[in-house]
């Protein structure tokens, strides 16, 4: 599987699938289409045959101002892209996130590590950092715990997570995802309780 950024106006990730077999190149097709800027894309095979991609995303950039990049992800399998709307945040933390890279965690769990350059950090002078975060293929299909899409894992996500059991806010399916961390179908007190000793356990 090869990926690569595509200069059309603002560059975009395609992917192309190869057969080794008789080293024939299939037709390129669109991972991520935004009106903004997408690059540095990566890839690794899970041990299941999962692609997992990630790279730098400007799509949340505000127009008129310098563009900031994030780290998002995708996966493609046999049954195609297993998230919609171009990938999901990994990061969308202030300031930039570059440099994304994937690598085996653990084999006896099917497990990755996603890790990039984080400039979180940032004050007077630029400070890079190194964040990374744990993903199963085909079971991670949202950021736990992370309910507010910030990056961090804080009493934001309580607050937001006991307005969508008080239904005072109209979620995303990406926040009914990330609240619901015991993964029972349901967003409820056990899930604060999750989150708050998660916070805790940071």
């Amino acid at each position: 599987f090869l990926v690569w950024e595509y200069d059309a106006g603002n560059f975009d990730i395609m992917g192309s699938l190869i057969s080794p077999a008789n080293v024939t190149i299939g037709e390129p097709f669109s991972i991520v289409e935004q009106p903004s800027d997408q690059t540095e894309p990566t890839v690794y095979t899970s041990q299941g045959g999962t692609y997992m991609l990630m790279w730098r995303d400007g799509r949340l950039t505000v127009e008129g101002e310098p563009p900031i990049y994030d780290i998002y992800y995708q996966e493609l399998d046999g049954g195609g892209f297993n998230f919609n709307d171009g990938g999901i945040p990994i990061c969308d933390f202030t300031y930039n996130q570059t440099n994304p890279k994937i690598d085996l965690l653990s084999e006896s769990s099917d497990s990755y590590i996603l890790f990039w350059n984080d400039m979180r950090s940032t004050g007077k002078q630029d400070l890079v950092n190194l964040f990374g975060q744990s993903i199963t293929p085909g079971q991670s299909q949202c950021n736990l715990y992370d309910v507010n899409e910030d990056g961090a894992i804080d009493i934001l996500d309580i607050v937001i997570t006991i307005s969508i059991i008080l239904e005072s806010i109209d979620p995303t399916t990406e926040q009914l995802c990330a609240a619901d961390v015991n993964e029972d179908g349901a967003v409820d007190i056990l899930d604060i309780v999750l989150i708050i000793a998660q916070i805790l356990d940071t």
